[in-house]
């Protein structure tokens, strides 16, 4: 969808949401931006917003997002540097079809190394006759579980070293670009 012709933002994001045939709510459920923000952006009360939410709603509307940007009022220079910025690249998950930035995913990404450092901290120094679901167990079921506990520790492990390796990546190619 082009945004040649438009004249406002609000027209933008109003006429082609209306072109796909999806409300407001359904634009705000996909892009996770709040319906209010939504209908301050239609309505031409919310005249600048920021780039990342921008960002979705282009990729959601299938409108350019430098257009886009262009009809908030961001200058060349700020365009060029939102589109440097790979981490507000937007794209479809394809579990709940929500569009999301790269940013976004690198925080979720971030939080659940932690918690999976957190699990396997409680794997090796946790011992398990004390939890409570495990008071009728006999010793053979808790070696059971144990032996479980270690496969589910190699899962984790690999998901680690995975995202370690992802982390060098980018750090190499970021000092690349310097």
């Amino acid at each position: 969808m082009s945004t040649k012709g438009f004249k406002t933002l609000a027209e933008a994001i109003s006429t082609s949401r209306k072109k796909l045939g999806i409300t407001q709510r359904e634009l705000s459920r996909r892009t996770n931006i709040d319906n209010n923000t939504i209908a301050k952006i239609e309505k031409g009360e919310r005249k600048k917003p920021n780039v990342l939410s921008l960002k979705k709603l282009a990729f959601a509307l299938d409108i350019d997002s430098d257009k886009l940007l262009k009809l908030a009022g961001y200058t060349k220079e700020e365009i060029k540097i939102a589109n440097d910025d790979a981490s507000v690249n937007a794209f479809q998950r394809r579990d709940d079809k929500k569009i999301v930035l790269l940013s976004e995913v690198l925080v979720e990404a971030e939080k659940k190394n932690e918690a999976y450092n957190i699990v396997m901290e409680l794997i090796d120094n946790y011992d398990l006759s004390t939890l409570k679901v495990m008071k009728n167990k006999s010793k053979k079921e808790i070696e059971d579980l144990k032996t479980g506990l270690k496969y589910i520790k190699e899962d984790i492990q690999k998901q680690l070293n995975n995202y370690d390796e992802y982390k060098r990546r980018k750090e190499k190619n970021g000092n690349k670009q310097s």
